[in-house]
């Protein structure tokens, strides 16, 4: 990084430290898909239960409780905020309502 400052170089994407519109949609459209990819990947264990819990009638609440008492080793803790987050982004991208 010296080096290349000393050159006269400076470090980042160009398009958004001149803050290009263009530039900043075509990253912000990439972390989108791929928060989308990840969500499809790791779908299988947790949209089943939220479907499951949601259709027989029980609170976001609940269901966050549910997951977070079976998720995996390593895996983080679910919020209510990050779980309607995620089956929102899931909704837009894939499937219809719950």
């Amino acid at each position: 990084m010296r080096a290349a400052a000393a050159r006269g170089q400076r470090a980042g994407n160009p398009g958004l430290r001149a803050r290009d519109p263009a530039a900043i949609q075509k990253l912000s459209e990439a972390r989108r898909a791929a928060s989308l990819r990840r969500l499809i990947s790791e779908a299988d264990r947790w949209l089943p239960s939220v479907h499951r819990l949601r259709a027989d009638g029980h609170a976001w609440e609940e269901v966050v409780r549910y997951l977070n008492v079976r998720r995996g080793a390593g895996e983080p803790a679910w919020s209510e905020e990050r779980l309607l987050r995620a089956v929102r982004r899931f909704q837009r991208g894939c499937m219809p309502s719950f």
